[in-house]
């Protein structure tokens, strides 16, 4: 993805409808693995990004899916959106052991594995494959966290309303 030489193949998505999909999907997947799963999609329904589908499932998916790796059975898992200045601010936040500054500072880079990810099958690309894809559509994916307090990460999504 880094190189370029692979096109975005983007079409005109109704944000509402492709986050209510996914959080069906998100909740079926935590409740198999006994995580508390909760959305809270507060977006207008005629909002519509340009975006590569595909690509930005699979981004919220590794989103997702690191969230249920970081996490206990009975720990909580979000997945919020609202509307703010004209981008809509999509954050998936769990109830995980966290991360500390330094490994905050260093997660989006390739290879990068924090302390709790070792024991993990992986090779660190996750998060960084996760940047590439909201770099790519023009947006920006920032992490917040503290140790002992979970992890949320926040991709900015330009919108525009119909």
């Amino acid at each position: 993805m880094e190189t370029g030489e692979w096109k975005l193949r983007q079409e005109r998505i109704n944000l509402l409808s492709f986050l209510n999909r996914i959080a069906r999907i998100y909740q079926e997947d935590a409740s198999v693995l006994k995580r508390e799963f909760n959305s809270r999609i507060k977006i207008p329904p005629d909002i519509k990004i340009e975006a590569d589908s595909n690509l930005l499932n699979r981004a919220l998916e590794n989103l997702f899916n690191n969230a249920l790796r970081f996490t206990r059975e009975s720990d909580s898992i979000y997945l919020t959106a609202h509307l703010k200045n004209g981008e809509v601010l999509i954050s998936i936040e769990d109830t995980g052991p966290g991360l500390t500054e330094a490994e905050i500072k260093l997660i989006f880079e390739p290879f990068y594995r924090g302390t709790s990810s070792r024991r993990e099958q992986g090779f660190g690309l996750g998060l960084s494959i996760v940047k590439s894809i909201i770099n790519a559509h023009g947006w920006e994916i920032k992490a917040d966290s503290r140790p002992g307090d979970g992890t949320r990460f926040t991709p900015a999504l330009i919108s525009s309303a119909t």
